[in-house]
């Protein structure tokens, strides 16, 4: 080391990872700590007393103005400092030295950068990958904070909106969002922001041609390794045409099924009378002309009677069907446990007999039509008292489960079961897995079960063995819960 500097200060700056040296007024070296020897391959001792430029001729041309500079009193930064010996990147900073009495000096800092460059580059070459994956993507691409407001539009999303990306920052997107929309887009991105949950939802944003367009937008949450929140991003596609064909094609349905409902109900009620002329008549005869009719005539009277009282069955199936589709919704607070209990008190007075365990909790409060959801009970307990007739100890429970915006509703029994390799059928109107004379009924129950589920905004399945029961569930909207 150098004898100009001394001492504690010397071995420290011997210690630094920076390449550090001093020149006196000559711009002779004065010191020349060890990360300084190892960059130039210079030795200390080799170095101290030579004036600089002697020792690194190389940088005469280069670097004369900033240690004149330093000389003189001033500070600088040199962010391309030459070392001919080592491989990098390296900056140098320049400051005035006084320790050296009277006689300024100079102090220069050699700092090695390659690998915060190195950093700097591939950042900057992720941010440019990204932003040209984003710019060229067919969606609607946007970025979130983690005070919800937004920080990033891609160049289809400026495209679309024909605005530029300082109006669209923040919140200024939102200004575009259709008025009717605006109220329940905002509550349910919020909502989900607050939770930190991805979401999907629709509203229409108006775009540069002034026309309003449906988009279906999604967005995810973003977190950082250490599991940090670090805000959103999220998608959005132009969902009007498919959603302009989805509607008509549901007014088509909703016509085509007013009509055949309207032709099921006119049907069945036409064919009343001359079913209720047939059963009547036909006892009739059977009581009035009783020993004038043998066994067998006898037999095929009460066939007749039989098939006319199924077909009467058949037409008030059918009656209700068409009602379930015609009838206005009226959405209440409803209490299954309470209407489960009626319906079972009805079964076990038909059948009194029946020793059936039935498990019924008790509060189970859903949102609907009590008197569809009635129906529905109706016929899926009905089922399952029946399905479960030939067993020795049969049992039936009605269960709920809340989750995500509905209620699971469930009618498990023990009985008779099916098959899933036909649970396709069970919903559709006249099918019938079981034979009639084992177990009797119309086939159009469950038909009607699935269309007030549906007219609920809630949906159906069914689980079965034979001989090991079956279960069916049911889902209930909760309010304020819909779709956005």
């Amino acid at each position: 080391m150098t004898q100009a500097h001394p001492g504690l200060a010397a071995q420290v700056l011997d210690t630094l990872d920076d390449a550090v040296f001093t020149v006196d007024h000559a711009q002779r070296v004065t010191l020349w700590n060890r990360r300084m020897a190892q960059l130039t391959a210079l030795p200390a001792a080799e170095v101290v007393g030579r004036p600089v430029f002697d020792v690194m001729p190389s940088w005469r041309t280069t670097e004369r103005s900033s240690l004149e500079r330093a000389l003189d009193g001033q500070s600088s930064l040199q962010p391309a400092f030459p070392l001919a010996v080592t491989t990098g990147r390296f900056e140098a900073t320049y400051a005035p030295f006084d320790a050296f009495a009277d006689e300024p000096g100079a102090l220069v800092v050699v700092r090695d950068v390659s690998s915060s460059d190195l950093a700097r580059y591939q950042l900057h070459e992720s941010d440019m990958r990204f932003r040209i994956m984003a710019d060229t993507a067919p969606v609607l691409l946007w970025m979130a904070g983690t005070d919800s407001e937004c920080t990033f539009f891609n160049q289809p999303w400026l495209t679309f909106t024909g605005r530029p990306l300082d109006m669209e920052l923040g919140t200024g997107w939102a200004e575009g969002v259709h008025p009717e929309d605006f109220a329940r887009c905002m509550d349910y991105y919020l909502a989900a922001f607050v939770a930190r949950r991805a979401f999907r939802m629709e509203y229409r944003l108006r775009r540069a041609d002034r026309q309003y367009r449906w988009l279906l937008d999604t967005g995810v949450p973003r977190f950082l390794p250490t599991g940090e929140f670090a805000g959103y991003i999220g998608s959005c596609i132009d969902i009007t045409e498919s959603k302009n064909v989805r509607n008509d094609l549901d007014r088509r349905v909703r016509e085509r099924t007013a009509e055949l409902e309207a032709f099921a109900y006119s049907v069945s009620h036409d064919l009343r009378a001359p079913l209720r002329s047939i059963d009547g008549f036909s006892l009739a005869l059977a009581e009035d002309y009783h020993a004038q009719i043998d066994a067998t005539g006898q037999d095929y009277l009460r066939r007749v009677r039989e098939s006319a009282q199924h077909m009467g069955m058949l037409i008030d199936a059918l009656l209700q069907l068409s009602r379930v589709g015609r009838s206005e919704l009226h959405v209440e607070d409803c209490d299954l446990s309470v209407l489960a209990r009626r319906v079972v008190d009805e079964l076990r007075a038909l059948d009194p007999l029946r020793d059936v365990e039935v498990v019924i909790p008790d509060g189970i409060v859903v949102e609907g039509d009590p008197a569809l959801l009635r129906i529905v009970l109706d016929n899926l307990l009905g089922n399952a008292w029946k399905f479960t007739g030939k067993v020795e100890r049969a049992r039936i429970e009605l269960a709920a489960v809340a989750r995500d915006h509905e209620v699971v509703i469930t009618v498990r029994d023990n009985g008779a079961g099916f098959d899933m390799a036909n649970v396709r059928k069970l919903f559709g109107a006249f099918q019938r897995l079981h034979r009639a004379r084992d177990f009797p009924g119309t086939g159009i129950g469950l038909a009607t079960v699935q269309r007030i589920v549906n007219r609920h905004g809630g949906g159906i399945w069914a689980e079965g063995s034979p001989g090991r029961g079956a279960s069916f569930s049911f889902t209930l909207p909760t309010r304020g819960d819909d779709d956005a």
